[in-house]
């Protein structure tokens, strides 16, 4: 090879290499690589948050509710109890592990509370568990309050208490449960249920409703004359059901999971992990919130 040869090949080589550079800087192939990878990751977290939010917080329900179950306790004991709910407006209900179930009922002024409790430990302990969980009723002015609570608290006891609630419709409901299930149904009032670990259903309530979880899936439907709805799990599913006919302003996010809307929404704005809109004139306000978990907004 001749040196003005080799001079030509150099040049060339400059050149196709300057062009690289320039490339690599105005086109920064690293980011769209680093963007790529990211976008992989994010849509790999995704679908696992879509599976954790459907089915992690329902199971982790699921095995609290399965504590009660015929079989598994080595020592139990039923009984019923009755509430003093005559002109009462509102119903109190905290519980730290054991399911809850709350029904409403039209055209009685009667209340009752059938009540299960459990122990899986040491048979020979069995009887004095049961012993140390108290069920307190009470009544305060217009307030019905029930307070289920054990003297020898924490996970290793493996005591609960299941409670099914009955009531008059018409009473305004609060529950809070450290773990497990919560269910409310049949309700003409306002609903606000709160859970550490454990799902919440709510199947009737009439003006507000609230479920808060940490972990567990949220299901609310059946509202009447809706002005506030407001829903958060950190790990968990959230399903709403709307009446076409209500009038809200509806705001639905998830860091990781999915968003899906079967409502008509006015000023409509839908993304994959959040979707906000309009129902009727927007009056009310619903606010669903999972930081892992899908979001599904239907129609009754």
């Amino acid at each position: 090879m001749n040196k003005r040869t080799a001079i030509g090949w150099t040049v060339i080589a400059l050149g196709v290499i300057g062009l690289i550079g320039a490339g690599v800087t105005y086109f920064k192939p690293q980011n769209v690589i680093a963007q790529k990878v990211a976008g992989n990751l994010l849509s790999k977290l995704d679908h696992l948050g879509e599976h954790i939010g459907e089915d992690a917080g329902s199971n982790l329900g699921s095995t609290v509710t399965d504590w009660s179950s015929e079989g598994i306790d080595t020592k139990s004991e039923e009984g019923d109890l009755a509430l003093d709910v005559q002109n009462a407006k509102q119903l109190l209900v905290t519980s730290e592990v054991g399911t809850i179930h709350i029904v409403g009922s039209t055209g009685t002024a009667d209340g009752n509370l059938h009540y299960k409790k459990g122990y899986q430990g040491n048979d020979n302990e069995g009887a004095q568990a049961l012993q140390d969980i108290r069920i307190d009723v009470k009544r305060d002015g217009d307030t019905v309050r029930v307070n289920v609570h054990n003297s020898k608290s924490g996970w290793l006891n493996l005591m609960h208490a299941d409670l099914d609630i009955s009531i008059p419709d018409a009473l305004a409901v609060e529950v809070s449960n450290k773990v497990g299930a919560i269910k409310t149904e049949n309700l003409q009032n306002t609903v606000n249920a709160t859970s550490d670990v454990g799902s919440i259903h709510i199947q009737g309530y009439k003006g507000s409703c609230e479920a808060h979880s940490k972990t567990g899936q949220l299901e609310i439907s059946g509202g009447q004359d809706i002005q506030s709805i407001q829903a958060d799990t950190n790990v968990g599913r959230v399903r709403l059901s709307l009446p076409a006919s209500a009038s809200l302003s509806v705001t639905a996010s998830t860091n990781t999971g999915r968003v899906t809307n079967a409502l008509t929404l006015a000023d409509a704005k839908i993304e994959k992990q959040r979707v906000s809109g309009r129902l009727g004139d927007g009056k009310g306000k619903v606010s669903l919130r999972s930081n892992v978990g899908s979001i599904e907004i239907t129609q009754e």
